[in-house]
């Protein structure tokens, strides 16, 4: 019975000096102004969307949550013909401000 008790402290103890894990991204959403990332310990990361990028997407490093992952959003290219029309259409009325990104 000693052997085994011993075998058990020695392994918790063990255990404990283990370096911990790096939490990693479990979920993604992505609005017009923000990339948000959940980790799988419950931290929500930010990428905010920086003044002047362009329509294909934005990169950076995400910020709010105690690993600094770089990140990069890639747009699809707008595939849609309906879509097009009306943002001609739009633009043509200068609404284009009013529709919301891809």
């Amino acid at each position: 019975m000693r052997p085994i008790l011993t075998a058990a402290v020695l392994g918790g103890a063990l255990m404990a000096c283990a370096p911990a894990q790096e939490p990693a991204p479990r979920a993604a959403s992505l609005s017009a102004a923000m990339l948000t990332v959940t980790l799988n310990d419950g931290q929500r990361c930010r990428g905010p969307r920086p003044e002047g990028a362009g329509p294909q997407g934005w990169s950076g490093t995400l910020e709010g949550c105690s690993v600094a992952y770089p990140y990069e959003v890639r747009l699809a290219p707008k595939v849609n013909p309906l879509r097009g029309a009306v943002e001609a259409v739009a633009t043509a009325l200068s609404f284009d401000d009013q529709l919301a990104a891809m």
